[in-house]
């Protein structure tokens, strides 16, 4: 693998790391979104329509008490549709919150309390037919022994309606902060073996780079020293640094082959030197010969010279003694002649 594909590789490793992390994150969101939206959509609107449920109760049975205590029939009269009112409302109320069951636990919690404010309207009815009556007495200690208890059963349905969305709460809170510790803890580990692995590596990636340029650092080093060119890189691997190494080798072996052509052909120039050596040194004789032969020549030449000059030496004093007899003739002729 070539240095680039690691380079990549280690990319890779990071990218699917992240894209984990991110994933896993994704998960962690749409977790805690969901338990959120038990709180948004489930558990307040509960709690809103709990609160309502028991303010309506609330205020009927506080109407239900100013019946007892007034004695105006009219008074009496607005009193008690006011408290049919209230009542519908607490119907209605739990009617609604009835129809978006979460499970059996929250189904029977919200019957039983369905159940005991049916007979508390139930129980309610003789108490205003004796408070209608003017019998005052006999409506409160009716509501006494009979609404009140009942009451406290419809205020102990709502507080274990009110109870089990609490509870609903808590534990989508808990799901949060513990999906949400979960969550670091993962991150936390991946991040730790994603370090690790990167840490790897890249240290593989470092050594397989360096060890490589390292040795062919030194093989230089060594060759620019001694001169030596039959040193070769070894280890050779098939990435860039191999590619490098080897190209080297290529280059010691050619200037190995260019010095060995040098060298022989140093050894022919010397040969043929030699030659040259003994060619010259037969032409040396040769010329001392030619040399001694042209002496011996130049001797005898300069024998003939002299030779010669003695001869025109000679030639111009008979020349002259010629000259002589021939005006020594006239001179005598002319004295002939004279006589």
């Amino acid at each position: 693998m070539n240095v680039g594909n690691r380079v990549r590789l280690l990319s890779v490793v990071g990218a699917v790391a992240m894209i984990v992390l991110a994933v896993i994150i994704s998960n962690y969101i749409a977790y805690a979104r969901s338990n959120v939206e038990i709180v948004v959509e489930d558990v307040v609107p509960s709690y809103q329509a709990l609160l309502k449920v028991q303010q309506s109760f609330l205020n009927a049975r506080r109407e239900l008490f100013a019946h007892i205590i007034e004695h105006e029939p009219a008074k009496m009269t607005a009193t008690r549709q006011r408290f049919d009112a209230l009542v519908a409302d607490l119907n209605a109320g739990m009617k609604e919150y009835a129809e978006s069951f979460v499970d059996d636990r929250d189904k029977e919690i919200t019957t039983n309390a369905i159940k005991h404010i049916a007979k508390w309207q139930e129980l309610t009815e003789p108490m205003f037919a004796a408070s209608t009556a003017q019998n005052k007495d006999e409506a409160y200690r009716l509501v006494m022994e009979s609404t009140a208890p009942e009451a406290t059963e419809v205020f102990k349905g709502m507080e274990a309606m009110s109870a089990y969305y609490n509870e609903r709460a808590k534990d989508a809170k808990k799901n949060t902060e513990g999906g949400f510790s979960e969550l670091l803890r993962i991150v936390i580990g991946l991040t730790v073996v994603l370090v690790i692995v990167m840490f790897v590596m890249g240290e593989f990636i470092t050594r397989s780079i360096t060890r490589p340029l390292g040795a062919l650092r030194d093989l230089v080093g060594q060759v620019a020293q001694d001169y030596n060119f039959t040193r070769r890189a070894t280890g050779i691997s098939k990435d860039e640094v191999g590619q490098t190494q080897h190209s080297f080798n290529g280059l010691l072996e050619s200037v190995q082959n260019s010095l060995r052509q040098l060298r022989d052909i140093g050894k022919s120039v010397g040969e043929r030197a030699g030659d040259v050596a003994t060619a010259s040194t037969e032409l040396s004789s040769a010329s001392n010969m030619v040399s001694d032969s042209s002496e011996k020549m130049a001797a005898g030449t300069e024998e003939v010279t002299v030779s010669v000059t003695h001869v025109a030496d000679r030639a111009t004093e008979a020349d002259e003694c010629a000259r002589r007899a021939g005006s020594q003739a006239e001179n005598g002729g002319a004295v002939i002649e004279g006589t």
